[in-house]
């Protein structure tokens, strides 16, 4: 490796220094400047560059990408930016051959649902769309400087079961005030339909219809945060069998991971308890489950104690019972009153 050699070599030459300063050849200046250079140079070989991670793409699927401004920055300032960014994309789908099938350009991010040859169309595609409108960008507005954050974010999106949910999710959920999104198949000057969304009907009207009805449930909050981490890990986004088999093919991993270490595990069980009610609480409310506490009677008749007593098999109520919270203090209550209810317990 280079940075071995580097290393290697730096140190061999620090020898003959001190040899030379023994023998006062050479002055002490010459020998501070050589030291000091010999040390920046075993600094910088001690530096191993980190590899930037290559970006993953599937022939054949789909692909979801994510533009952000740089800082949060507004990224169109009028219509006339819309416009010209219109033609950026016109002119760059034309040249690499992409197929557009939903985008949302919103004052902060831009989201394309598209399919693209090969990587190299890609990433030539979006350089092509991110260097042309920076330059417009910063000549009309008196600016310099970057406008996007980082590279784009892309994740490969499996057509058969997240196509129309990614694309629901392009055109309903990442949209501002602004009417600059597409939906369904419209406008078709700019939108090619996928073969998932063919399906939806026989012609034009059908296929509309059922894609409108098909967007008036909500996205379940758990989809969202899937297909948000995914698009910022460079994951698939598929499902398990299907990241599977191309896991096998690509021998990688595919499929994305949670930030930070695994979780430690300690033996006892009020903790272990705890974690689970907790755990299914949060997966109960992204799948969009609500908890429904029945409460208990707070306060029984008073001629109803012979049931509790035993006296009787049949418990009277004369009047409407009183109900307090979730009923736990009104449990409490006859049990502390009734001693007979204790046994078992």
């Amino acid at each position: 490796m280079n940075w071995a050699i580097k290393r290697a070599s730096c140190c061999l030459l620090v020898a003959p220094v001190r040899f030379f300063r023994n023998l006062n050849i050479l002055t002490d200046v010459a020998y501070v400047l050589i030291k000091t250079l010999f040390s920046q140079l075993k600094y910088y070989s001690n530096i191993i560059p980190m590899p930037r991670k290559n970006r993953l793409f599937i022939d054949g699927i789909p692909h979801l990408v994510q533009l952000c401004g740089h800082n949060d920055e507004t990224i169109f300032k009028g219509e006339e930016d819309y416009q010209y960014f219109y033609q950026c994309i016109d002119a760059a789908m034309s040249i690499y051959a992409i197929r557009l099938h939903a985008y949302s350009l919103s004052s902060k991010k831009i989201f394309l649902f598209l399919s693209a040859p090969d990587k190299e169309c890609l990433g030539r595609f979006m350089q092509y769309i991110a260097k042309g409108y920076t330059h417009y960008f910063n000549h009309r507005h008196q600016r310099h400087g970057t406008l996007w954050d980082s590279r784009y974010n892309c994740c490969p999106v499996e057509p058969n079961a997240y196509f129309l949910l990614t694309k629901k999710y392009v055109e309903c959920h990442c949209v501002d005030e602004t009417p600059h999104h597409s939906f369904a198949d419209s406008p078709e000057v700019r939108i090619t339909p996928h073969e998932e969304y063919l399906r939806l009907g026989e012609n034009a009207a059908q296929r509309s219809g059922a894609y409108q009805r098909f967007c008036l449930g909500m996205i379940v909050p758990a989809v969202i945060t899937r297909i948000e981490s995914s698009l910022v890990q460079n994951c698939l986004l598929a499902t398990t069998p299907y990241s599977q088999s191309l896991e096998e093919k690509y021998q990688r991993n595919l499929r994305p991971r949670k930030s930070g270490r695994p979780r430690k595990h300690y033996q006892n069980p009020a903790a272990d308890w705890e974690w689970l009610e907790k755990k299914t609480e949060y997966l109960l409310q992204q799948y969009c489950y609500k908890e429904i506490r029945m409460p208990l009677l707070e306060r029984l008749e008073e001629n109803a104690t012979r049931s509790f007593s035993g006296e009787s098999d049949e418990l009277m109520l004369n009047h409407q019972a009183l109900f307090r919270g979730d009923g736990t203090m009104g449990c409490l209550r006859l049990l502390s009153q009734y001693q007979n209810l204790q046994i078992g317990t």
